[in-house]
Protein backbone atom coordinates (compact mmCIF):
# COMPACT_ATOMS: atom_id res chain seq x y z
CA UNK A 1 0.00 0.00 0.00
CA UNK A 2 2.70 2.25 1.10
CA UNK A 3 4.42 1.72 -2.10
CA UNK A 4 1.28 2.27 -4.30
CA UNK A 5 1.37 5.61 -3.08
CA UNK A 6 4.92 6.48 -3.37
CA UNK A 7 4.48 5.19 -7.01
CA UNK A 8 1.23 7.85 -7.26
CA UNK A 9 2.49 10.40 -6.06
CA UNK A 10 6.27 10.76 -8.16
CA UNK A 11 3.53 10.26 -11.42
CA UNK A 12 1.29 13.65 -9.88
CA UNK A 13 4.60 15.36 -9.27
CA UNK A 14 6.24 14.46 -12.31
CA UNK A 15 9.33 13.24 -9.87
CA UNK A 16 11.68 10.86 -10.94
CA UNK A 17 15.53 9.92 -10.18
CA UNK A 18 17.13 11.86 -12.38
CA UNK A 19 15.43 15.53 -11.41
CA UNK A 20 16.03 14.52 -7.75
CA UNK A 21 20.15 13.75 -8.84
CA UNK A 22 19.86 16.90 -10.77
CA UNK A 23 18.26 19.23 -7.55
CA UNK A 24 21.38 17.66 -6.10
CA UNK A 25 24.22 18.50 -8.26
CA UNK A 26 22.75 22.05 -8.12
CA UNK A 27 22.51 22.42 -4.84
CA UNK A 28 25.85 20.84 -4.00
CA UNK A 29 27.13 22.88 -6.54
CA UNK A 30 25.97 26.12 -5.24
CA UNK A 31 28.75 28.19 -4.12
CA UNK A 32 30.74 27.53 -7.38
CA UNK A 33 27.68 28.94 -9.24
CA UNK A 34 27.27 32.08 -6.80
CA UNK A 35 30.79 32.73 -7.12
CA UNK A 36 30.89 34.52 -10.07
CA UNK A 37 28.71 37.35 -8.65
CA UNK A 38 31.08 37.64 -5.75
CA UNK A 39 33.21 41.51 -6.39
CA UNK A 40 35.62 42.86 -3.98
CA UNK A 41 35.44 46.54 -3.43
CA UNK A 42 38.70 48.73 -3.55
CA UNK A 43 38.19 48.44 0.81
CA UNK A 44 38.97 45.13 0.80
CA UNK A 45 35.20 44.28 1.60
CA UNK A 46 33.16 41.42 -0.43
CA UNK A 47 29.81 42.53 -2.19
CA UNK A 48 27.82 40.83 -4.35
CA UNK A 49 26.41 41.90 -7.97
CA UNK A 50 23.43 40.05 -9.82
CA UNK A 51 23.70 41.79 -12.74
CA UNK A 52 23.16 39.43 -15.70
CA UNK A 53 21.97 36.53 -13.45
CA UNK A 54 20.11 33.92 -14.94
CA UNK A 55 16.57 32.39 -13.40
CA UNK A 56 18.91 29.65 -12.88
CA UNK A 57 21.40 30.60 -11.00
CA UNK A 58 19.21 32.98 -9.24
CA UNK A 59 17.37 29.86 -7.86
CA UNK A 60 20.29 28.47 -5.84
CA UNK A 61 19.65 31.33 -3.05
CA UNK A 62 17.78 30.48 -0.71
CA UNK A 63 17.88 33.77 1.54
CA UNK A 64 18.57 36.98 0.87
CA UNK A 65 19.10 39.64 3.65
CA UNK A 66 19.48 43.75 3.12
CA UNK A 67 20.76 45.50 6.26
CA UNK A 68 20.85 49.54 5.78
CA UNK A 69 22.59 51.34 8.97
CA UNK A 70 24.58 54.57 9.62
CA UNK A 71 27.58 54.63 10.65
CA UNK A 72 29.23 57.03 13.16
CA UNK A 73 31.01 59.19 10.25
CA UNK A 74 26.95 59.43 9.06
CA UNK A 75 27.98 56.82 5.61
CA UNK A 76 25.19 54.85 4.74
CA UNK A 77 26.75 50.96 5.18
CA UNK A 78 24.79 48.34 3.25
CA UNK A 79 25.16 44.72 4.31
CA UNK A 80 23.39 41.82 2.01
CA UNK A 81 23.87 38.33 3.25
CA UNK A 82 23.47 35.44 0.51
CA UNK A 83 21.88 31.94 1.98
CA UNK A 84 21.95 28.73 0.15
CA UNK A 85 21.27 25.35 0.71
CA UNK A 86 24.02 23.12 2.55
CA UNK A 87 26.33 21.64 -0.38
CA UNK A 88 27.34 19.27 2.55
CA UNK A 89 23.99 17.85 2.95
CA UNK A 90 23.66 17.82 -0.71
CA UNK A 91 26.64 15.81 -1.64
CA UNK A 92 26.12 12.79 1.21
CA UNK A 93 22.42 12.48 -0.07
CA UNK A 94 23.60 12.55 -3.57
CA UNK A 95 25.87 9.43 -2.82
CA UNK A 96 23.47 7.87 -0.97
CA UNK A 97 21.22 8.20 -3.53
CA UNK A 98 23.72 6.65 -6.12
CA UNK A 99 25.28 4.22 -3.85
CA UNK A 100 28.47 6.36 -3.44
CA UNK A 101 28.59 6.39 0.50
CA UNK A 102 28.00 3.06 2.21
CA UNK A 103 25.98 3.57 5.90
CA UNK A 104 25.58 0.48 6.35
CA UNK A 105 27.46 -2.04 7.49
CA UNK A 106 26.60 -5.75 6.38
CA UNK A 107 28.48 -8.17 8.19
CA UNK A 108 28.03 -11.70 5.88
CA UNK A 109 28.71 -15.00 8.49
CA UNK A 110 27.52 -13.02 11.85
CA UNK A 111 24.71 -13.70 14.15
CA UNK A 112 22.27 -11.31 13.55
CA UNK A 113 20.82 -9.45 16.28
CA UNK A 114 17.55 -11.29 17.12
CA UNK A 115 19.81 -14.25 17.24
CA UNK A 116 22.36 -12.44 19.14
CA UNK A 117 19.64 -11.56 22.27
CA UNK A 118 18.33 -14.79 22.00
CA UNK A 119 21.71 -16.57 22.84
CA UNK A 120 22.11 -13.84 25.56
CA UNK A 121 18.77 -14.44 27.07
CA UNK A 122 19.75 -18.27 27.04
CA UNK A 123 22.80 -17.53 28.78
CA UNK A 124 21.12 -15.75 31.56
CA UNK A 125 19.13 -18.28 32.07
CA UNK A 126 21.56 -20.50 33.09
CA UNK A 127 22.30 -20.74 36.59
CA UNK A 128 25.61 -20.03 38.07
CA UNK A 129 27.23 -21.92 40.28
CA UNK A 130 28.22 -19.77 43.09
CA UNK A 131 31.72 -21.30 44.85
CA UNK A 132 30.88 -22.54 48.46
CA UNK A 133 31.09 -19.71 51.03
CA UNK A 134 33.89 -21.10 53.76
CA UNK A 135 32.49 -22.07 56.98
CA UNK A 136 32.98 -19.57 59.66
CA UNK A 137 35.16 -20.29 62.72
CA UNK A 138 33.88 -18.11 65.78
Amino acid sequence: ALARRQRSARRRYELDEDWVIQRLMRMADAGDILAKFKRVLPSGKLDWDFTGATQDELAVVNELTVTTRTDVAGAKVVKMKIGSSDPHNALVSLMRRLGLFKDRLRLDGELSLVERISRGRDRARVPVALPPKPDREE
